[in-house]
Formats: C-alpha cells, structure tokens, sequence
C-alpha cells in the first residue's frame, strides 16, 4: 500500500507503509479510498472527484462562465468562473481567454482530482498506455465533467495553458451559437 504525503497541489511524498497501518495515530485523516492500479487508470475516479470538487465550488458562486484548467502536460487542475453582464458586446479575447478572467478558485478544492493526474500521469506502468491516449482520456474527462453543467453555464471551457486543442474539446458543451462563435476566434 502506498501513502502520498505532502501539501494540497504538491507532488508531495510516495511511502510504502504496511498493508494495515495505523495512520490515525500519526495524524491522518482518511479522506477516500481510491484502489490504484498503476496498470489500468481508472477515469471515472477521475471524473467523479472533478464532479464532487466543482459541484462544490459552484454553490458558492455565481457567474454564466466556467473552466476545468490544466497545463500542457496534464499533471494541473484548476477551476475557474465568470460572470460576464452581456455576452453580446463581451470582448472575445477575454471570453475565450481563462487568463483573462476574474475569478480564480483555490485549487485545494481540486487536490483530489489533482493527485490523481500525478500518479497516473507519473507512474503508470501500462506499456500500451502512451501519453497521447492518456491526454485524450483525460480531456473526454473534462468534458463528461463540463456538460453536466446546467445552461446557465454559457460558456463552458477546457482550458489547456498554451493549447487550443483544450477550446476545441470544449465545443460540445456549449451551445452552437457560443461554440461556432469560439471556433471562430480560433
């Protein structure tokens, strides 16, 4: 069994501890419980903690934009909202750019899902696995994760740092009237 220790959004620490250890008395509080097979990620771990993290998250804000961020390597999680007051006159360098945008959330809410991109995408032991299925993978993810929003999220973007591929895997979670809009300032 293997404990990874550390602060929120670190790689932290990886231990193997005994099969049944008392981490209680060193001062762990079981969070979850995740069966990890370096062998076979399992995405929909993936997925149900980003749904758990941003379902939070919103209840505490408002806005009619949102965003699952990550960096180029996959290995980041973040989230971020907007509101914009009319979508009509909204600049599009600021619609279409997280960057741009107001309201960052801390990432601690999304340590969870964040861990999971380490180990998988760190230690994954399946020779068949390249890193590009596993990219795509994890962008059908945020995806799945993004068109569970109700549609008073217009926008609805995966923002990957550097890349549009993250603008393009975001079309089928909006509407055509923003998506054809978005493509186009692509």
């Amino acid at each position: 069994m293997f404990l990874r220790k550390g602060r929120a959004l670190t790689h932290g620490v990886e231990n193997e501890v005994d099969e049944d250890p008392d981490l209680e008395a060193d001062g762990f509080a079981k969070a979850r419980t995740w069966y990890y097979d370096p062998r076979n990620p399992d995405y929909s771990a993936l997925k149900a903690e980003l749904v758990a993290a941003v379902s939070r998250l919103l209840e505490q804000r408002s806005g009619n934009a949102v965003a699952i961020t990550t960096d180029s390597s996959f290995m980041t999680v973040g989230f971020a909202v907007h509101s914009f007051s009319d979508f009509a006159t909204a600049d599009d360098e600021v619609l279409w750019t997280v960057d741009e945008w107001d309201s960052w959330i801390d990432d601690d809410e999304m340590d969870a899902a964040y861990r999971w991109l380490l180990a998988y995408g760190y230690n994954c032991d399946d020779p068949d696995l390249s890193y590009e299925v596993f990219r795509e993978n994890v962008l059908r993810i945020l995806q799945e994760v993004l068109m569970t929003f109700s549609d008073e999220w217009k926008v609805r973007l995966i923002n990957v740092a550097g890349d549009d591929c993250g603008h393009r895997w975001s079309v089928p979670c909006m509407d055509k009237e923003f998506s054809d809009r978005m493509m186009s300032w692509i």
